[in-house]
């Protein structure tokens, strides 16, 4: 399993390092249902380099990342689009499942106690918080959000 909530780890890898920059696009790629763009990863880059990225940088730190994290996840690119294929479990998208399911209303007393516990579970520490860059924030503190109304 991925773990975002966890501090950062890639369990089934745990001795891979990711780059402050190669974690950023990971996670973004990830939550984002394995999509993005060479803009957009520029523009959320752009804050930790003080300018935006080009689209040689961003393709240099996806072929970084797509090293380090195969066979688990497969990154690939077009002229345009970056697309993550992912072969592994993560807990911020087991989060997002777990509120989907509570948000029905059809589950016993027992259920529920069982989804809550595994939100406990997945939800250790705040998403990648040690990262301070604004699209992680603000993706932080979106989560933050949707536990509080449940």
């Amino acid at each position: 399993m991925v773990r975002f909530l966890d501090g950062f780890i890639i369990e089934e890898k745990p001795k891979v390092k990711l780059t402050k920059s190669e974690t950023i696009v990971f996670a973004y790629l990830i939550v984002n249902n394995g999509r993005g763009t060479f803009h957009t990863l520029s523009r959320i880059l752009a804050a930790d380099y003080l300018e935006p990225l080009d689209e040689k940088n961003v393709r240099k730190i996806l072929r970084s990342l797509g090293r380090k994290v195969s066979p688990l996840c497969v990154v690939r690119s077009s002229n345009k689009e970056i697309f993550l294929e992912l072969n592994v479990d993560v807990d911020v998208l087991r989060l997002h499942e777990v509120l989907s399911l509570l948000q029905r209303f059809e589950h016993s007393d027992l259920e529920i106690n069982q989804y809550l516990n595994e939100l406990f579970q997945l939800y250790r520490t705040p998403f990648l918080h040690f990262i301070d860059n604004f699209w992680v924030i603000t993706y932080r503190e979106l989560l933050e959000d949707l536990l509080q109304t449940h």
